[in-house]
């Protein structure tokens, strides 16, 4: 008989010792608080979560929108017309092509066309005087194809 009585001494396991304990199998369940922080703990977990950031996009060639005697000009027809630039410079799939005279600056923007191959042409035209002030682009280009 003594190792029957032994066997009842045995601690009892944390699921069956007292009914309202939170996780008690004999109980009605889990207190209504406990029922709250599953929940919550799942919308707060998912709020730290990181949101996948979209693939950098190319740059597309603007479409020529403008209308102009330069536009839709390649470089070389440019230089052909306006002598050697002044300053070239590369910017994504772009090039700005810079012409000078003494009394204006001229900024050509060429892009390659938006679809298949080819070359890049004047797209974007801006004039400007030394000081920044913009000026008549046609004065402008008139006075850089003259002859110096």
């Amino acid at each position: 008989m003594a190792g029957k009585s032994r066997a009842r001494e045995r601690p009892r396991l944390a699921a069956t010792a007292k009914p309202h304990k939170l996780a008690s199998a004999n109980g009605p369940g889990h207190k209504p608080a406990m029922r709250l922080l599953i929940p919550v703990t799942a919308l707060l977990l998912s709020a730290c979560g990181s949101n996948p950031k979209p693939p950098l996009a190319q740059p597309i060639a603007p479409e020529p929108r403008e209308r102009g005697a330069l536009i839709g000009l390649n470089a070389s027809e440019l230089i052909a017309r306006f002598g050697t630039p002044r300053l070239q410079i590369r910017e994504g799939v772009g090039t700005k092509i810079q012409f000078a005279a003494p009394g204006c600056v001229l900024d050509v923007y060429l892009y390659p066309p938006g679809s298949g191959p080819g070359l890049a042409t004047a797209t974007h035209v801006d004039t400007r005087n030394r000081d920044g002030r913009s000026t008549d682009q046609a004065s402008c280009i008139a006075l850089l194809a003259s002859p110096r």
